[in-house]
């Protein structure tokens, strides 16, 4: 009579598994220091491939993107953006509810390193900005101070639509009266069209970010429900 061996699963040893707990734990208990890593590490990657000279750079401009208007009173909009994210971030903090936080902050460190791959592999720019930024008012020298910051390389897919559109939907599952709503849906959807008024962005852009948010934000929530299920399983065994 044969004896049949039957495969046994491969699971991780109880070292390994508690030293990936604590790792969280730590995370989870100091959300402001991780996330202040994960976005400088962005920041440094970014400026890096803003100083790289491909040899090709893609010019994604559309007809359509010069009959838009320009206008410096964009460059209020299109600053907010980075004021949002650390609002929407300390609020998510302020209600002690570190999962948004995390789950917030991880799509759009994912979504952002995706567009700097994007980037790397498809090199990209846009030739839409006016020659010169007329005035000297509040408005003409944000402006300013823009272009002088981020230049119009590497803008396809637009990380503001793709943060805005992620900063819109985590709100939503939050804040569902109907001002709140409004105002929600108008502040993103400025900072949107904001890039394309401050000619920052082409319009081909800014669906592109939208869509790759909307991706990511599926990716992420399926990989957590796996997650989610595979440690309730693994406390009930």
């Amino acid at each position: 009579m044969k004896t049949i061996i039957e495969p046994t699963k491969r699971t991780e040893s109880r070292p390994h598994i508690e030293a990936k707990r604590s790792f969280l734990v730590i995370v989870y208990k100091y959300p402001i220091i991780f996330a202040t890593i994960l976005f400088g590490l962005y920041v440094i990657a970014f400026s890096l491939i803003e100083e790289m000279e491909p040899p090709v750079v893609n010019l994604i401009d559309l007809q359509i993107d010069h009959l838009i208007p320009f206008t410096k009173y964009a460059s209020l909009l299109y600053c907010m953006w980075h004021l949002e994210i650390l609002a929407v971030l300390v609020d998510f903090l302020r209600r002690k509810d570190r999962e948004g936080f995390w789950n917030l902050t991880v799509k759009m460190i994912a979504g952002l390193f995706l567009i700097l791959l994007i980037c790397i592999i498809f090199p990209n720019e846009v030739a839409l900005r006016p020659d010169a930024v007329e005035g000297n008012d509040f408005f003409a020298q944000l402006t300013r101070l823009v272009y002088s910051l981020d230049n119009s390389r590497n803008v396809f897919p637009s990380g503001h639509a793709l943060c805005a559109t992620l900063m819109f939907q985590s709100l939503y599952r939050i804040y569902r009266k109907p001002w709140q709503i409004t105002l929600n849906a108008a502040l993103n959807t400025g900072i949107i069209l904001s890039t394309m008024f401050l000619k920052q962005h082409s319009m081909i852009d800014l669906p592109a970010g939208i869509v790759l948010a909307l991706i990511i934000d599926k990716l992420v929530e399926y990989t957590y429900q796996k997650s989610s299920a595979r440690i309730r399983a693994s406390q009930k065994s």
